[in-house]
């Protein structure tokens, strides 16, 4: 087949499976697809399409944060993250995902290899039944924690397809210096740790020496460009159709989530009227007993209103799109973290004004008449990656002194490790919330973003600057030798002594 051919049958659904190409947003629209006002860049701007781990290096993620990184004398060197961009080389695209590429203009130039799978739903009866425990947790609180197992088993599931299993290790334990010394000097060895000092029980952690690659990796991969592919429908297919762009912007964007800021009170109010018909129609129009939507991407995208049967139903439904929090202002700093906040205006209830004047009566006070009293507070929803949430106070304050000072925020982490056969507990700073973001060029008001001028290409760039020192090295056993575990070089050279 020629590749025009491969990409026909990707649109055409006769081929299914995965395809690695070289993709694109051209610079002027192809005939089939065209925007009647923007041009493809302007169109992809704000949500780029394409989506990559690729390296992003100092000079692609523009002047303003690399002022940043010059002011604070912050490393420059590449960093390795899952971006968004405009063009990809040698990226590798499931059939559904590159389907929609093609259909809104994107341009394949090359395409290097295809794998072809059958489709079939063939878990669909899986996650109806993790859906439906769910469905019954909501109902009755006593089933709550059967809901909760389930959804660890739903999410844990896909997770376990994508194990890396080239970094499973071996444990193994040794009496006697004897057998300790053979193990260390295995090509698969990787650390030594002595568990017992009057005995010689030793614990050794190794490599693999045979690994059996039997994950089913195709499923977990899938899932997660069909997870890719639904974001992007959201945004390109739903909201840029029925809402104007000039009242709504994107804040942040996670796999199954976008926090957008709207100009209107509610989402409801910001549907074009030409639309409004259509957008109530799926929330209403399909109100029938035992009538089960899906997410089709097409009439239904929100859980349905038309009753509360069917609401709280669709509430479990996958692919439904949920309200998950409203508020007045927003503040995203470094890749996962950020914060909503709201103003919350509370009046003191009668029952607090009864207890106040039945205490005043029971200390013998003076009788007096209380008033109501309003107060205002901030309520937050924040996200934090590396901090627990649990030790930070005061989260708003936090970040909008970040993002005035530019300096970063630190939080900490509390827990236990086990460290030479003994058990710690440790409390941990850590610079958590900081300034810097490289995901998308910062514009100089610190706050507009566009896409990285960036070919994204998922394979490790080949490090060119090799010391002396490491050419030195060879041989799996200084590979995987953990070099900085100081407790593993102590009893290496114990043992070595002893036995010279």
């Amino acid at each position: 087949m020629s590749e025009q051919e491969i990409l026909q049958a990707v649109i055409s659904n006769t081929f299914f499976g995965m395809i690695e190409v070289d993709i694109k947003v051209p610079e002027e629209w192809p005939d089939y697809f065209k925007h009647p006002t923007m041009t493809p860049y302007q169109y992809f701007q704000e949500m780029s399409p394409i989506f990559c781990t690729t390296e992003v290096s100092h000079d692609v993620i523009g002047e303003h944060m690399q002022d940043y990184l010059k002011e604070f004398e912050l490393s420059t060197n590449p960093r390795r993250l899952l971006v968004g961009g405009m063009s990809a080389e040698k990226i590798l695209l499931a059939t559904p995902l590159l389907k929609w590429y093609l259909e809104h203009g994107l341009v394949v130039t090359k395409i290097y290899q295809t794998v072809e799978f059958q489709p079939m739903r063939c878990f669909k009866q899986f996650v109806r039944d993790v859906s439906d425990a769910r469905r019954a947790g909501d109902s009755d609180p006593s089933k709550a924690i059967i809901a909760d197992t389930r959804k660890l088993e739903g999410n844990s599931a896909f997770g376990s397809t994508i194990m890396d299993q080239e970094k499973f290790n071996d444990v193994t334990y040794v009496k006697g210096e004897g057998p300790a010394r053979l193990e260390a000097n295995l090509p698969q060895f990787k650390k030594l740790t002595q568990l017992i000092e009057e005995e010689e029980y030793y614990e050794v952690e190794k490599a693999k020496s045979t690994i059996k690659l039997n994950l089913p990796v195709q499923i977990g991969y899938f899932i997660l460009q069909y997870g890719k592919l639904h974001m992007l429908q959201f945004y390109y297919d739903f909201l840029d159709k029925y809402v104007d762009r000039s009242d709504f912007e994107y804040c942040e964007m996670d796999t199954d989530s976008a926090y957008m800021a709207l100009a209107g009170p509610d989402f409801d109010s910001v549907i074009k009227p030409e639309m409004q018909e259509a957008y109530q129609h799926g929330l209403q129009g399909y109100c029938k007993p035992e009538l089960e939507i899906e997410a089709d991407c097409l009439h239904h995208w929100f859980p349905r209103t038309c009753c509360s049967q069917h609401s709280k139903f669709d509430k479990r439904t996958p692919g439904l799109f949920k309200i998950e929090y409203e508020g007045d202002a927003m503040i995203s700093l470094c890749s996962k973290t950020y914060i909503v906040a709201k103003k919350i205006t509370k009046i003191t209830s009668n029952t607090v004004l009864t207890a106040a004047s039945l205490l005043r009566r029971a200390k013998t006070l003076k009788p007096k008449r209380l008033q109501p009293k309003r107060r205002t507070y901030n309520e937050t929803k924040f996200s934090s990656k590396g901090i627990s949430k649990k030790t930070v106070t005061a989260p708003l304050t936090i970040f909008k002194q970040v993002l005035k000072t530019k300096r970063p925020g630190s939080g900490f982490n509390k827990g236990l490790r086990a460290r030479n056969n003994t058990i710690y507990t440790y409390t941990q700073q850590r610079c958590g919330f900081s300034y810097f973001y490289c995901k998308r060029k910062v514009l100089a008001d610190g706050r507009t973003t566009v896409p990285l001028d960036l070919i994204l290409r998922p394979g490790r760039e080949k490090c060119e600057d090799v010391t002396e020192a490491e050419t030195q090295v060879s041989g799996d056993f200084s590979k995987n030798w953990d070099l900085e575990d100081e407790n593993n070089v102590n009893i290496l050279n114990a043992l070595l002594e002893e036995s010279l």
